[in-house]
Parts: structure tokens; C-alpha cells; sequence
């Protein structure tokens, strides 16, 4: 029946149109908390810098070490607990709470380095990050086929890092880890970021966009945080010379 042909048509042309708004708006999500993340850490990073009192709070090594595995516990355990990123206050506390620690121990680092060298690593991961966003939108390559090599290589690098502690004069084993590092988040950078772009229903639903923010910006603060790490290193290295 033709008619029924052209409402069938009409339906599908519907739920595209529709399964598209989603998509796209699920994407507007995930990116706006992403930037309010980002500024909230350049201004902790700026007040390492030129805020004594700030400074004189990274110094202890305590709270370093508090905010690591706070970081750490905000960023996985909601893993288990999704339906609390999909709930509001919950969801907007977590990300919060996430991003305070998180900067905390990467502003803890900062105010160690010279202002150059972190805008410079800032500018390198810049564009570093957006080229590989860039790819991520128009590659016809199926990235998220290679989660498991990247966890893969992710346990792997943690294992040298541990290693690392007991060699800590190897400096060659340092930039090693840093340029590893750079790599394998890079790559993180491209699979999540392709996630995002597919909203591949078993990884998220659209109400996930909290959990996926938080995934991409760890990925990218690893790609800053090895850049920075290694450019630091080259330059005590060249300055002892």
C-alpha cells in the first residue's frame, strides 16, 4: 500500500531527525562541562603561580596524597554507581568535587615549574589535543576497536612507573614513562572522543554525559600533565649542564 509506504517513510525520517537532536545535544553537554572543568583548573594552576597563600596550601604533601585517591575514587567508583551520575545533585556534586581534587594535585605540581614552561606545555597540548579531536571527528577508522590494546598499554605504563620509584636517578626510564604516557592518552583522547561523537548505546546513555566529561578530561589533563613533566624534566637537564 503506498500509503502506508509514505507514513512508515514519514515515521523513520522522525526518529532520525529525533535520534539526531539527541546526539547532538548530548555532545553540547559533554563539551560545556568539559570547558567549565578546564577554566576551573587553569585558575587553580594560575593561583599556584602568583598566589602565595594558595602556594603555601600545595606544599603539603598530605593533602597531595589525600587528593589523589579522592581523585581516584571520584573518577571510579561512580562506575559502579552510574544511576548517582544521572541524578541531580549528585551528578553535579561528584564533578565537582572530581575537578577541585584533581586540580588541586595537578596546581600542587605547577607551582614547582616555571610559568614558561607550563604556558608552553599548555600550547602544545592545545593543539596536540584538538588535532587529535579533529581526527577523532573524521577518521572512517573504528577507534573504540582498540580499548583493550589501550588499557593494555595503560597497565603497562603504570607497571613502569611503579618500577620507576625504585630507580628514581633513571632518567631515562622518566622520559620514557612521559612519552609513553603522552601516547597512550593520546590515544585515550581519540577512543573516547569517538565514543562520544558514536554515543554507542552499550558504553553511555544520553543521560551519561557527567561520566563521559570526566573520562575525556582526564584524558586530556594526562596529555598536558606528560608534556609539562617532560618539558620540565629536559629543562633541569639542560640547565645543570
Amino acid at each position: 500500500n503506498p500509503l502506508i509506504s509514505i507514513v512508515k517513510k514519514d515515521e523513520s525520517e522522525d526518529f532520525i531527525h529525533e535520534d539526531m537532536h539527541l546526539k547532538q545535544d548530548f555532545i553540547a553537554k559533554v563539551y560545556s562541562v568539559l570547558i567549565v572543568q578546564l577554566i576551573i583548573i587553569s585558575l587553580m594552576v594560575f593561583l599556584s603561580l602568583y598566589s602565595l597563600f594558595y602556594q603555601t596550601l600545595t606544599t603539603s604533601a598530605l593533602l597531595t596524597y589525600i587528593s589523589s585517591l579522592m581523585t581516584i575514587l571520584f573518577l571510579f567508583i561512580p562506575l559502579s554507581y552510574k544511576e548517582y551520575l544521572q541524578k541531580i545533585p549528585y551528578n553535579f556534586l561528584i564533578l565537582i568535587s572530581f575537578t577541585m581534587t584533581l586540580g588541586y594535585v595537578i596546581s600542587s605540581f605547577t607551582s614547582t615549574c616555571e610559568p614558561n614552561t607550563i604556558f608552553f606545555s599548555l600550547l602544545l597540548a592545545f593543539i596536540t589535543v584538538i588535532t587529535l579531536m579533529i581526527y577523532a571527528w573524521y577518521t572512517e577508522s573504528d577507534i573504540s576497536l582498540y580499548g583493550g590494546i589501550l588499557s593494555v598499554l595503560l597497565i603497562s605504563l603504570v607497571c613502569v612507573t611503579v618500577v620507576r620509584y625504585f630507580y628514581p636517578d633513571v632518567t631515562f626510564m622518566e622520559y620514557c614513562i612521559n612519552i609513553g604516557a603522552l601516547l597512550v592518552f593520546s590515544g585515550y583522547v581519540i577512543y573516547d572522543t569517538q565514543n562520544i561523537l558514536e554515543r554507542k548505546e552499550n558504553e553511555f546513555t544520553n543521560e551519561d554525559y557527567i561520566l563521559v566529561a570526566m573520562f575525556l578530561f582526564s584524558d586530556i589533563i594526562e596529555v598536558i600533565m606528560a608534556l609539562l613533566a617532560y618539558l620540565s624534566i629536559r629543562k633541569k637537564r639542560n640547565s645543570k649542564k
